[in-house]
């Protein structure tokens, strides 16, 4: 990460699974000046960060599934949400998100802040 010039992280400490969707989501152009930038394990070393902002997701439940955590953190300049599973080491998907979408999520009772 230090080497592309993004923050450095703690090295991931567990194996994750990756869903096959991600790999093209790296690739998005909404991810600014990290598109085409991170691999799997830059994702893997920016989920055991420390610094990160930890919400479960009740969203996915009104679909049948269960929640999912969300961890979001600032990486070169762009708000990052990584979405992991609540019940097994697997990363469902990464992408940008707004201040405002963590904000109103709280408010609306979709996300609920996590230690």
């Amino acid at each position: 990460l230090a080497g592309r010039g993004l923050v450095p992280t703690a090295a991931a400490s567990a194996p994750w699974a990756f869903d096959p969707r991600v790999a093209g989501q790296l690739n998005d152009p909404r991810l600014g000046n990290l598109a085409g930038r991170l691999t799997q394990g830059d994702i893997a070393n920016l989920l055991a960060n420390p610094g990160a902002q930890r919400m479960l997701d009740v969203s996915p439940v009104a679909r049948g599934y269960g929640p999912s955590i969300n961890v979001v953190q600032d990486v070169a300049g762009v708000m990052l949400r990584i979405t992991v599973s609540s019940t097994e080491m697997r990363v469902y998907s990464v992408g940008p998100i707004g201040p405002n979408a963590v904000t109103n999520g709280i408010a609306r009772g979709r996300f609920f802040p996590l230690p």
